[in-house]
């Protein structure tokens, strides 16, 4: 599944963006300044997203995003 965080100051380069959702690593397929579309893996956990942008800190959700499987 394709999820989209919106935020800002993501770069526009996929390679500087560095997303993890429970500690593990997602693929980025596209960024904007605010937006990155990102690719869950089909073993994907509940918990929080972490963005890192080359050259700038860390940033972390607030909320813990919940995985639920299709039926």
């Amino acid at each position: 599944s394709e999820v989209t965080l919106v935020g800002a100051n993501f770069s526009t380069r996929l390679s500087d963006n560095h997303v993890t959702l429970a500690g593990e690593p997602v693929v980025v397929r596209s960024a904007t300044p605010s937006e990155l579309r990102v690719l869950l893996p089909s073993d994907a956990e509940t918990g929080t997203f972490e963005v890192r942008v080359d050259g700038a800190a860390a940033a972390a959700t607030s909320a813990r995003f919940e995985v639920t499987v299709g039926l």
